[in-house]
């Protein structure tokens, strides 16, 4: 896991005072980090760098220089005065060597890389005309784009009207919370964090925001584990309703997920897989229960006490609509959630929020997750997006690594079930929430179809042959 800040002026200050740091050798390595991506993809080419008045700007400068010694052709355009005095010292350097500079970029149409150092990660408002309009003119220019710490355009806070586009963004010393708001998965490309100098571990605090990896995976595998039996790894029960399928889209993906038993609990005479159990009543020793993907109205309140009496849960879909939903937060701890961002909504409205909508969910996600997770810190929370967000007594993971062929019916249902299948195995419910959606997303970016080709049979088949 990786640390996330909302800001890191007091990381860099920590830095300076602790470490003995100066801005020239900050500067120095942010430039060393971009150089290295550049380099990774390109052996030579022609680099248009844009740069600020700042020392994002003088971040630029460096890379300039830099690419100078590694048979690059930078063409630098400063649009406004340079008023870093480190990034005055490299222009002067960049002068001297007579590197190449433009007045403007308008009959600029290619470039083989463009370099975003126009604004870094201290934006708190709304561009002016002339930014926006410059950062328009960098967008239409082909070529691979590359930001230097934030893409130009983005706030502190993540909002963003007119931004690069960037294929990466290199982020200097710490990731930034704002770069992992779902408006601006799209602007911010693949995101690369880079340290300046110094052991991250040195540089960093703790946080209440964590990027979760690929290695943060915990597979369930038995590790040649001889004594045992199916017991030993859980009961879990999927409580079905009206609609079938999303029940038993859960259930299949639980049995593949590794939990010992699985039963589909059905009022109606319905026939499930042969690798399924089937009762009309939760079974007693059933440890984990999910249910609310499909319910309806097939179950009254009653019925739901009993399924939710001395179990672990994990609710989903219809139940976030339900107002039994707040009877069942006041009076049970053991619960993993898993609304996506209009659930969500419905959820927070019943529990007395003014004025909740899925829009306002999606542009206070990481605000609302927190403030839930400490109203209600023993549940665990996942709350769905482009960044999955993992929230408990107001710590949130961050799941980036979701891919657009999630966004399919039934994606929803197989997590559910891969959740309750960590649970009934012995995880604890923030473990189990954890590595079920990391499987879930890296399952679906294994995936070799089209994009637009993945179905929750597919999913749960790629989950199968997880092997990290």
């Amino acid at each position: 896991m990786i640390p996330i800040y909302e800001q890191v002026t007091d990381l860099d200050q920590r830095a300076v005072e602790q470490y003995f740091m100066n801005e020239a050798i900050l500067m120095e390595h942010a430039s060393l980090g971009l150089l290295a991506e550049i380099t990774k993809r390109f052996d030579s080419g022609e680099v248009l760098i844009v740069c600020g008045s700042g020392n994002n700007g003088g971040d630029g400068l460096v890379l300039s220089r830099l690419l100078l010694t590694h048979g690059f052709h930078p063409i630098i355009f400063l649009p406004n005065h340079m008023s870093s005095e480190v990034g005055a010292s490299q222009l002067n350097i960049l002068k001297a060597l007579g590197a190449t500079f433009v007045n403007e970029i308008d009959s600029i149409s290619k470039a083989d890389i463009v370099v975003d150092c126009l604004f870094g990660s201290g934006l708190n408002r709304k561009l002016e005309h002339w930014a926006a309009s410059l950062i328009t003119k960098m967008n239409a220019i082909k070529g691979f784009k590359i930001s230097c710490d934030i893409p130009s355009g983005i706030q502190k806070n993540g909002e963003a009207e007119t931004a690069f586009k960037a294929d990466v963004t290199v982020t200097m010393g710490a990731a930034k919370l704002a770069l992992f708001v779902d408006s601006v998965k799209d602007l911010v490309g693949d995101i690369v964090i880079k340290d300046l100098g110094i052991p991250t571990s040195a540089y960093t605090v703790t946080s209440e925001y964590y990027l979760l990896e690929r290695q943060d995976l915990k597979l369930p595998k038995r590790l040649g584990r001889k004594n045992t039996h199916k017991g030993s790894y859980g009961h879990l029960s999927v409580i079905m309703g009206n609609m079938h399928g999303a029940a038993l889209m859960s259930a299949i993906a639980a049995i593949k997920f590794g939990a010992g038993l699985v039963t589909v609990v059905v009022k109606d005479s319905y026939q499930v897989p042969p690798e399924l159990m089937q009762s009309k009543k939760i079974p007693p020793n059933s440890n984990v229960a999910v249910l609310g993907m499909g319910l309806g109205d097939k179950y009254i309140h009653e019925e739901l006490r009993n399924i939710l009496e001395a179990r672990v849960a994990v609710i989903d879909a219809d139940l976030f609509s339900d107002p039994f939903i707040v009877e069942i937060l006041e009076n049970k701890k053991d619960l993993v959630l898993t609304p996506h961002p209009k659930e969500f909504a419905s959820l927070l409205s019943l529990l007395g929020y003014n004025n909740i909508d899925t829009e306002t969910v999606q542009r206070k996600r990481f605000a609302l997750a927190k403030e839930f997770s400490k109203n209600f810190p023993d549940v665990v929370l996942l709350l769905k997006g482009s960044n999955t967000i993992i929230a408990q007594n107001g710590v949130l993971h961050i799941n980036n690594i979701g891919t657009s062929a999630l966004a399919k019916g039934g994606s929803g249902d197989v997590l559910a079930g891969l959740i309750a299948a960590l649970i009934a195995q012995g995880y604890d419910r923030l473990d189990a929430t954890i590595s079920a959606s990391l499987a879930h997303c890296i399952g679906a970016t294994n995936y070799k179809g089209n994009d637009f080709a993945l179905t929750p049979v597919d999913l749960i088949e790629e989950v199968a042959k997880l092997d990290l």
